[in-house]
This record gives structure tokens, C-alpha cells and sequence, in this order.
């Protein structure tokens, strides 16, 4: 009698664990949307999975970004909805599309208009690869060459570190989390950009013309490691160092 009872008791622990919810993730995903002469501006997407496997929460602020110091100097709120998953019976007369409350949400094109600002609307990131520029990230920051070995960009490791968290915890003050399992995925995220980073993505842009003419190279970088952060992009300019 006691090999089915252990039996039993194990096909209970397997399908307790088949059921167990996945911890809480929040992953940030930056969408480069318009740019004037002295900003850029981004839309960032917060996709928290709620520790659940079917749930989802979306955030979406609109980010002015400092193009010479990189910093937000403005965060609104655009969009925050909850998808309760695919069980909703949507033929009762019921969404499984949770609007939440959201006062001072702005159009973020009215934005762009208010500002002047260029729309960048389209697939402008390509890999350094396609771009033929050469990256290397080590202990001090990363350093792209452009132009065939010719002009030298670059951030320092500290820099990044500094400017994602300080980026991520300006969105939470204007955004702060709906739900939250132990506490904020974002609060003072702890990472390292040597080993944790990655830059998968660039865009070149040229502004004036003639012998006026400047190039500035933006980067997107990604982080996450499998303790502390999921994936968290965010757009940064990389000025030149030479």
C-alpha cells in the first residue's frame, strides 16, 4: 500500500508545480519616436506579466530625452491597460480589456506638433553589422568607430548604469506600479553593463547641411540578467570621444 501512496503523492507535488505561477517579470521596450533639435522622444512600453501566465499589464509613457545629457527631462503618461487573458468570455458582453485609471494621459503626436519634433516613424534601427561600424564593450564603457575606422563614440559603464536607473525610477514617479508581488521590479535595478549589456540596434542622423552638416549616432541598448532585471532597452546618444 505505501508505493501507491508515494506515487500519489508525488503526481500531487508534479501538478502543483505544473500550476505554480511564474514570478513577476517587467520588461521595458523603448520605441524611438521623434526628434528635434535638442530632444528625442521615446515611447516606452512596460510589460509586466502580473506573476501570472495569461495576464498581462502594458504601460506606455511618452519620454523627452535630453539629447546632450541623455536625461528625461519629461514623462507623460499615455496609455495603461490590463489584458485579463484569453478565459474572458468576450461574446457575454464582457472585454477582457481592463482600461485603468490614468489622469493627465497626453497624445503623444500632439506632442511631437507641440514641439516641433520630427516623427521617426518606421524600421530606422539596424545592427552594427549592417551598419559596418565596430563595437567593443569592455570593463570601461562601450566604444563604436563609424566611418570605416574614423570617428570614435562612446559611453562609460557607470554612465549607463546611472542613466537606466535613474531613467527607470523617473517613470515610476509618474507612473507608479499597479500591482506589485514583494515589491518594485524597477526600483533601483542592480546591474552590470560589461556583462549584462548588449547594443543591438543603431541609427544615424544627419542634421544641416553642407559644412554644417552633423551626425548623431544614437544607440539602443538592452540589459537583463536572470537574478536581478528583465530586458529593459532604452535609447541613448553616443557622443564622440574623439
Amino acid at each position: 500500500m505505501r508505493i501507491p501512496t508515494l506515487t500519489f503523492a508525488l503526481y500531487l507535488s508534479f501538478a502543483g508545480l505544473a500550476h505554480a505561477t511564474p514570478p513577476q517579470t517587467v520588461e521595458v521596450r523603448e520605441t524611438l519616436l521623434g526628434l528635434n533639435n535638442t530632444h528625442m522622444f521615446v515611447l516606452r512600453t512596460l510589460d509586466d506579466n502580473m506573476g501570472l501566465y495569461t495576464m498581462r499589464q502594458t504601460d506606455v509613457v511618452l519620454i523627452v530625452r535630453n539629447r546632450a545629457t541623455n536625461q528625461d527631462d519629461q514623462i507623460w503618461p499615455v496609455l495603461r491597460v490590463k489584458d485579463m487573458g484569453p478565459e474572458v468570455d468576450e461574446t457575454e458582453g464582457v472585454s477582457r480589456l481592463e482600461v485603468l485609471p490614468l489622469p493627465d494621459r497626453v497624445n503623444p503626436f500632439d506632442i511631437l506638433l507641440w514641439r516641433k519634433a520630427r516623427p521617426l516613424l518606421g524600421d530606422r534601427i539596424r545592427t552594427a553589422d549592417d551598419l559596418g561600424i565596430d563595437q567593443i564593450w569592455d570593463a570601461s564603457g562601450l566604444s563604436v568607430t563609424v566611418d570605416n575606422g574614423g570617428t570614435t563614440h562612446g559611453l562609460q559603464n557607470d554612465d549607463i548604469a546611472n542613466l537606466f536607473k535613474t531613467s527607470l525610477n523617473r517613470t515610476r514617479k509618474v507612473l507608479p506600479p499597479y500591482f506589485t508581488e514583494g515589491g518594485d521590479m524597477l526600483a533601483d535595478v542592480e546591474f552590470s553593463p560589461e556583462t549584462d549589456c548588449t547594443s543591438d540596434g543603431y541609427t544615424s542622423l544627419f542634421e544641416a547641411g553642407g559644412e554644417n552638416q552633423k551626425e548623431t549616432w544614437i544607440a539602443r541598448i538592452s540589459c537583463e540578467n536572470d537574478i536581478t532585471m528583465s530586458k529593459i532597452e532604452m535609447f541613448l546618444v553616443i557622443p564622440p570621444t574623439d
